[in-house]
């Protein structure tokens, strides 16, 4: 998926939101890789992390690092009844380039 094609999604996901005057469009986020690199995946996360009943994400076959891991520690960390309720990573690549402290302070907010 291209950078546009993030973009794109991601205003699709907004007006949708904005036109239906509701207050989610997405509950449930399923992404296995499709050629979507930390810059992409960011763009998604940041629009999702505005909807307030993401309720599971699933991350497959892709790498996580700083940019995206930002707004989903914001929405992993959200309190009832924004909370995400499911969230699952499978064979995500090792997070690059990125301080321990940041990775830690992840996996500490979620428990």
């Amino acid at each position: 998926m291209s950078l546009e094609a993030c973009q794109a999604l991601a205003t699709l996901i907004d007006e949708g939101t904005r036109l239906d005057k509701k207050e989610y469009m997405v509950n449930k986020l399923i992404v296995d890789d499709g050629g979507m690199d930390d810059e992409k995946l960011a763009y998604i996360l940041e629009c999702l992390n505005r909807q307030k009943t993401l309720k599971s994400i699933t991350l497959m076959n892709c790498r996580l690092e700083k940019k995206a891991m930002k707004p989903l520690l914001e929405i992993l960390t959200r309190k009832y009844p924004a909370s995400v309720e499911r969230f699952r990573l499978v064979n995500v690549a090792r997070l690059q380039n990125m301080p321990v402290s940041l990775t830690s302070n992840l996996f500490e907010e979620l428990q």
